[in-house]
């Protein structure tokens, strides 16, 4: 499978399209999500940069490693990994998203500055702000869903799982609205279903994609949780 997949970090865009910038003299990338809950949606990125590698196996909600592969440079990604090889045995999906949420979009602003898609500005007022090295790059995280999202009515002639798996995990977090699509919000979420119902179709060709839905809906559930407990 991972030979027919074009490497691209879902974990990377998602967190991208889940930021805008905030014009003015020292202009910043400001999450539109609690980090916290954007952390549930990262774990869940990274869960699917995984699976679309071939380094991990998920069935019935569960989810257990299957061989070793460097993952690109990102240490985040080799650290679930060797974790999940630890274990020998089948974890709960939810629990290992509920676990890696923790903390996860801090690593991430620091893996995606050693990488140079963000930069950090100076401190301002005591606070780090950021924004993209390279906006073009941020355009592009943009581009994917956007043109998959307008062409879905009856299903996508090609398959795309990580744009596709992108679309859902943007549903999941209600983040329909950073797309700056024409369409309404509630269209938008029917089209990323569509999308959805598709993917699921492809198990018969690939059945690994078809855990795509069992990882976007553990996302839901923690990230429910997470803004459950805000409120507690």
């Amino acid at each position: 499978m991972a030979g027919r997949h074009t490497p691209r970090s879902v974990r990377a865009e998602l967190f991208l399209i889940a930021h805008d910038e905030v014009p003015g003299f020292r202009p910043r990338y400001r999450p539109r999500i609690s980090t916290t809950i954007l952390g549930a949606g990262l774990a869940g990125a990274l869960v699917v940069d995984l699976l679309l590698a071939d380094q991990v196996r998920i069935a019935q909600g569960q989810v257990n490693f299957h061989h070793a592969r460097r993952h690109g440079n990102d240490p985040i990604a080799e650290e679930l990994a060797r974790q999940l090889a630890a274990a020998h045995d089948w974890l709960p999906l939810r629990e290992v998203i509920a676990g890696l949420a923790h903390g996860l979009y801090e690593r991430t602003v620091i893996h995606l500055i050693d990488q140079n898609v963000i930069t950090a500005t100076a401190p301002r007022f005591g606070r780090t702000r950021y924004r993209p090295t390279d906006p073009a790059h941020a355009a592009r995280a943009l581009a994917h869903p956007r043109m998959r999202i307008r062409d879905a009515r009856q299903g996508p002639p090609v398959l795309d799982p990580a744009t596709d798996a992108l679309g859902a995990l943007i549903g999941a977090l209600h983040l329909e609205d950073s797309l700056y699509l024409e369409f309404t919000t509630l269209e938008v979420s029917r089209r990323i279903e569509i999308l959805g119902h598709w993917l699921s179709r492809a198990a018969a060709e690939d059945q690994q994609l078809a855990a795509i839905p069992d990882v976007v809906a553990a996302v839901e559930t923690v990230a429910g949780d997470l803004a459950v407990a805000v409120y507690r």
